[in-house]
């Protein structure tokens, strides 16, 4: 599925466009400097049985993966997600360098 990465002072946000796939049909993966995201979506079908012709077919279907390196190390247990409108977002906290010790 098509994406977009932002970058913000204090987190990463991951918009994916899931259009027709099901909340539970989603894995996402979260690694220090990385997120894995696969599922499936499921061919739309009309409700009516005798469709004679079909005219396009141009929704892809099946299963997906996708992995987005980032460019700077995340909190994976502080992550976040929600689903609308097609889009999921997935927002990643920045992972605070530990302060210095003397």
């Amino acid at each position: 599925p098509d994406l977009n990465v932002f970058r913000y002072d204090d987190r990463f946000e991951i918009c994916v466009d899931l259009a027709g796939v099901d909340k539970g049909d989603i894995v996402v993966e979260v690694l220090p400097d990385r997120v894995r995201l696969s599922g499936e979506r499921h061919q739309p079908a009309p409700e009516c049985r005798d469709c004679r012709q079909v005219i396009a077919l141009e929704i892809q279907s099946g299963h997906f993966a996708r992995e987005v390196s980032l460019p700077g190390e995340v909190e994976p247990e502080q992550v976040t997600a929600r689903q609308e409108n097609g889009l999921l977002w997935i927002v990643l906290p920045i992972r605070k360098s530990p302060p210095h010790r003397r």
